[in-house]
């Protein structure tokens, strides 16, 4: 049996209470999420040109993803990283509220792998009634 390895994943979620799609037409996920779409397109974000879109119940989510290249230290510049970044904009269920779950990996190498990764453990979520 093959021993499990450790992922270097960092998970964030930001869920502030006036993160809301304002002037959306009512609370359905579509509304909400092409009011986001429309915000981050015109804000130039990285990677909102390639979104997808996936959906959970209740819930539809935006999915941007790209490539943040940084030094390894602020010692030494010129050592480079390249992390995955990968952004899930959620709405929330029965409202125009919206959240954020941001993965970050440094295996930019095999972005595929994780990405599905990512995916499956975004469509096992799910939000508490």
């Amino acid at each position: 049996m093959p021993m499990p390895m450790p992922m270097p994943i960092m998970l964030t979620v930001f869920s502030p209470r006036d993160l809301r799609m304002t002037p959306a037409t009512g609370t359905s996920p579509n509304a909400i999420m092409q009011m986001l779409r429309l915000r981050l397109t015109q804000l130039e974000v990285e990677g909102i040109d390639n979104a997808a879109e996936l959906s959970i119940e209740g819930s539809e989510i935006l999915r941007i993803r790209r490539e943040q290249v940084e030094p390894m230290h602020p010692d030494a510049p010129g050592h480079l990283i390249t992390n995955l970044v990968v952004d899930y904009w959620y709405s929330v269920p029965d409202s125009k509220q919206v959240v954020l779950a941001n993965f970050s990996t440094p295996l930019a190498d095999i972005p595929e792998i994780m990405v599905s990764f990512f995916d499956a453990t975004v469509l096992a979520s799910s939000f508490a009634r």
